[in-house]
């Protein structure tokens, strides 16, 4: 290393990581501020790429997830990127997820000599841990959990890139009841010293179990759509220019109502009435009908989440009333219809 046979060497360990937390509901408030009711729940489905085209994950091998391609499983790692989607429903049940924790670190070796010069020695280990204790409200098999990263500065509105990262940990069967522990290791991520938030999402076979951080999960998906949403909304305003054009619909899902919610004043098409306004987003949602409190509030939540290309009147956005029907029919998922 150049350094003379006379001088003493001290090996020395030095920790270094990004700073870390678990997103609250706190640091979301003015994401959801201007809302009169939270934002929608996100029931997630993760994909995985294999050769330029996103697959299902349906569980994990390790650290590594495992997509379903076309009825056979492969292992995808991070370098062939994962991306997010709206699907239509939790699992049945749910997670409530305690006393969680996050870390990770890189270990590095530092060379001092005895003339106060020093030099790198190279990185000794990596690694990062997820801990958590979970209580199930049902069995679930093959669990996972993926942990989702973003810089502090995308959750505050401060910058449209989130810096994503995703790591995954296998977990095993679920037990109703039990209480469980959480202690998954993967590898190390690295975030280049900006501060990050986490937040984990629980599966079982490939399907979300809904916990207690689903309802900051939806705010952070709210906010990826309506980054979207805007980009969308300027294309559609550059191609009618000069038109006029009533409001039309191009993101909707169903309601995501508690579980055994009482249905049996629901009428089988049940209308909605809203205002679209002049951004294409939803407000003053009014079931048509009286239905059961829980459920006009799994209506109010999902309904406001729609997304709209806006009336046009001469090519100028316009706020205007809507109505459409949600299908509540019996043995069947409710959801848009009509």
């Amino acid at each position: 290393m150049g350094v003379r046979a006379a001088s003493a060497v001290l090996l020395c360990l030095a920790a270094a990581g990004p700073c870390l937390g678990a997103a609250e509901p706190d640091d979301w408030l003015q994401f959801g501020a201007s809302q009169a009711v939270p934002a929608a729940p996100h029931p997630t489905a993760l994909l995985g790429y294999y050769k330029d085209h996103p697959y299902p994950v349906v569980g994990v091998d390790g650290n590594i997830a495992v997509i379903d391609r076309d009825g056979k499983r492969a292992r995808v790692t991070a370098s062939s990127g994962f991306q997010t989607a709206r699907v239509n429903a939790f699992l049945p049940g749910s997670l409530e997820v305690r006393r969680q924790a996050e870390s990770s670190n890189k270990i590095t070796r530092v060379w001092r000599f005895t003339n106060g010069a020093q030099a790198d020695g190279g990185v000794v280990s990596t690694g990062s841990e997820y801990k958590a204790t979970v209580v199930a409200s049902r069995d679930y098999p093959e669990c996972y959990v993926a942990l989702l990263f973003y810089g502090v500065g995308y959750l505050r509105g401060e910058t449209d890139d989130p810096h994503m990262a995703v790591a995954f940990d296998r977990l095993g069967d679920l037990r109703a009841g039990a209480e469980t522990k959480v202690d998954a290791s993967f590898v190390y991520v690295d975030f280049g010293g900006r501060p990050m938030y986490y937040l984990p999402i629980f599966f079982s076979r490939g399907r979300e179990i809904r916990t207690n951080m689903s309802d900051t999960l939806g705010l952070l998906f709210r906010r990826v759509e309506m980054l979207r949403h805007e980009k969308v909304l300027a294309l559609y305003r550059q191609k009618h220019a000069a038109d006029t054009l009533a409001a039309s619909p191009y993101l909707k899902f169903p309601p995501i109502l508690p579980e055994h919610a009482d249905l049996s004043g629901v009428p089988a098409l049940l209308r909605v009435d809203f205002a679209v306004t002049e951004d294409g987003t939803v407000e003053d949602v009014t079931p048509a009908a009286v239905v059961p409190p829980a459920v006009a509030y799994a209506i109010q939540r999902t309904v406001g989440g729609w997304l709209f290309m806006p009336k046009l009147v001469n090519g100028i956005p316009r706020r205007s009333m809507v109505a459409l029907n949600l299908d509540f029919s019996p043995g069947g998922a409710p959801g848009p219809g009509g």
